[in-house]
C-alpha cells in the first residue's frame, strides 16, 4: 500500500502538461466549471499517476465505474482520492480495496455533524471539534472503501470505538458487514483517514 498527500501549488496548465492533455482527462475536466475544484481534480490525477510510478505498474487513466468509484484503467490495483482546496490525498494498493478522505478541521462540523453521526456517535465524540473531523474522514473513507453508491454515513456506517490514533469502524452496507481500521495523518488543521483490510465481523 501506498499514500501520498501533496500540497496543491500549480495552476491549471501547469497540471494539464503533466497529464500530457489526454483525452480522459480533457472529457471529465469539461463537466466541471468551478477553477478551484478543476486545479484539484487535476493534481489528484497527478498524484495516482505519480504513485503509479512509485508502484512501478503502468498507468493508462482514471475512469469511473456505475458506483461513480475512480479505477485505474488497465491495472487490477485499487485506488481512492480526496481533494480539498489546499491539498489532495490518493493511496493505492495493488489487490485490495482501500479508501482516503482529507478535510479541514473547522468550526462548521458542529453544524453538519447531526448529518454523518448518529446520537450516540454524537454523546461518544462530546462535540469535540478534532474527533468530529477524524469521524467525518473515517466515514467518508469507510464509503470510498466499499464504494457502494447511496451509503449513508449516520445510519449505515458506525464507530466502535475512538482513540486518537486509530478508530475500529464497523461498515453496514445492505447485505455487507465488515469491520475497518481507519488510520488517521495530522497536520496544519488538516486530516486524512484512510483504511486498511477489512476485518469480518463476528
Amino acid at each position: 500500500m501506498i499514500l501520498s498527500i501533496w500540497k496543491i501549488q500549480e495552476t491549471e496548465l501547469e497540471l494539464l502538461g503533466i497529464l500530457k492533455n489526454e483525452n480522459w482527462i480533457l472529457d471529465e475536466l469539461a463537466t466541471i466549471s468551478h477553477p478551484q475544484k478543476r486545479i484539484e481534480y487535476l493534481a489528484s490525477r497527478v498524484l495516482v499517476q505519480l504513485l503509479c510510478i512509485e508502484a512501478n505498474v503502468p498507468f493508462s487513466g482514471i475512469f469511473k465505474d456505475e458506483h461513480h468509484k475512480p479505477y485505474l484503467v488497465g491495472n487490477c490495483g485499487h485506488i481512492s482520492i480526496s481533494h480539498t482546496e489546499f491539498y489532495c490525498a490518493a493511496i493505492y494498493h495493488p489487490s485490495k480495496p482501500v479508501g482516503v478522505d482529507i478535510q479541514m478541521i473547522s468550526p462548521k462540523l458542529h453544524l453538519v455533524a447531526k448529518k454523518f453521526l448518529n446520537p450516540d456517535e454524537l454523546k461518544l465524540l462530546q462535540n469535540d471539534i478534532q474527533k468530529l473531523c477524524l469521524a467525518w474522514c473515517a466515514k467518508e473513507a469507510i464509503y470510498k472503501h466499499v464504494g457502494i453508491k447511496g451509503v449513508s454515513l449516520r445510519n449505515q456506517i458506525s464507530i466502535l470505538n475512538f482513540d486518537t490514533n486509530f478508530t475500529t469502524i464497523k461498515a453496514s452496507f445492505n447485505t455487507i458487514e465488515i469491520v475497518l481500521n481507519v488510520f488517521f495523518i495530522q497536520f496544519d488543521g488538516f486530516s486524512v483517514g484512510y483504511t486498511e483490510e477489512s476485518i469480518p465481523a463476528a
